[in-house]
């Protein structure tokens, strides 16, 4: 178990910040970040084959189900367009050690390799979607490193709404990173795509430059070329626990708010970077306030009415949501609330 005692740091910080609003679904909170996190993945969009691949996914899992006796892969009911994401039953030690999971591990080994799906967690998938960049869109992912979600992207700009498939699409997709070995990493995961509208750079996101052809009069500021713009910022990442169950040996409320003026700098130069009329997504893994709601309380106070909240209820009607916060409190790691915002 991840949590042995109820008065954790984390239990007592959550508790307080009230992030789960019915106390009967505490337990189940607790629960499930004490769970493996299963294996989900997309069957690109481009693939011309995809009708082979759905065949043979299904082969595969069927005789799978007949050894585990139970059923391993489902479609994700909310993702749109419909049967292309899917989540296994399993999770990636499982896949990788159990040996009546072979053939299915090869299987997926293969088709990421060839480009045909891409192993992306639920999570991650989300945010491309509210962003719902069109054909023939400029966009900029500024933090886009492993590059999933840019993969996602790219595929959503190049929908048969723009010609069909095979053909170049007008949009870009700009794909950058701080660090120049994940912006390495980034490419090799882009390049299975053989899309000719991304382009991958290495720049401080904060510091990304203004483009365009009058960017030399905009002082970084004041004109936006992008269509949309993809902030999912470094963050402190407390949302991975199910994946990364060390983060509990370093967690504390420090990291969230050490992370809070990068956020915000990263947030408000992709606000400057945006047309106006265009659509920016915010997104962390985090589920701390001063990541999350802080922030945009924050971004909208100093744009002044520049930008404003976009309600999603309508995109994703069956992915299960909740309002953000509307207040919180600011503590310390020795548990003593230092505000109240």
């Amino acid at each position: 178990k991840i949590f042995h005692s109820n008065k954790s740091k984390f239990e007592l910080f959550y508790k307080i910040q009230n992030i789960v609003r019915n106390e009967d679904d505490w337990d189940l909170f607790i629960e499930s970040l004490n769970s493996p996190l299963l294996a989900s993945f997309r069957i690109n969009e481009s693939c011309v084959y995809k009708e082979i691949l759905m065949k043979e996914l299904k082969e595969l899992t069927t005789i799978s189900s007949e050894k585990n006796q139970t059923s391993i892969v489902e479609p994700l009911k909310w993702y749109e367009p419909k049967n292309i994401a899917y989540k296994l039953s399993l999770d990636k030690r499982e896949i990788k050690n159990l040996p009546e999971n072979q053939a299915l591990k090869a299987w997926m080994v293969q088709q990421t390799e060839a480009g045909a799906i891409s192993r992306q967690e639920e999570v991650s998938m989300v945010p491309p979607i509210f962003l719902d960049p069109k054909p023939g869109d400029l966009v900029i992912d500024m933090c886009a490193a492993p590059g999933s979600k840019t993969g996602q992207i790219l595929e959503m700009i190049q929908r048969p709404g723009d010609g069909c498939w095979g053909k170049v699409s007008n949009g870009l997709v700009v794909a950058n990173d701080s660090n120049r070995n994940r912006a390495f990493m980034l490419m090799h995961q882009c390049k299975r795509s053989t899309s000719k509208n991304l382009l991958v750079t290495w720049c401080d996101a904060q510091l990304f430059p203004t483009l365009g052809p009058d960017a030399s009069k905009a002082r970084g500021m004041k004109i936006g070329a992008f269509n949309r713009v993809l902030c999912d910022v470094p963050c402190s990442g407390d949302g991975t626990a199910r994946k990364s169950p060390f983060m509990w040996k370093i967690w504390s409320t420090h990291a969230s708010l050490a992370l809070h003026p990068v956020q915000i700098s990263i947030a408000l130069r992709g606000a400057a970077l945006l047309k106006v009329g265009g659509r920016m997504v915010y997104s962390t893994c985090s589920f701390s306030p001063y990541e999350n709601e802080a922030v945009i309380c924050e971004l909208l106070r100093l744009t002044k009415g520049s930008l404003e909240l976009v309600e999603c209820k309508e995109m994703l009607p069956e992915l299960k949501r909740r309002e953000g916060l509307s207040n919180w409190f600011v503590l310390d790691d020795e548990e003593k609330s230092n505000a109240k915002k």
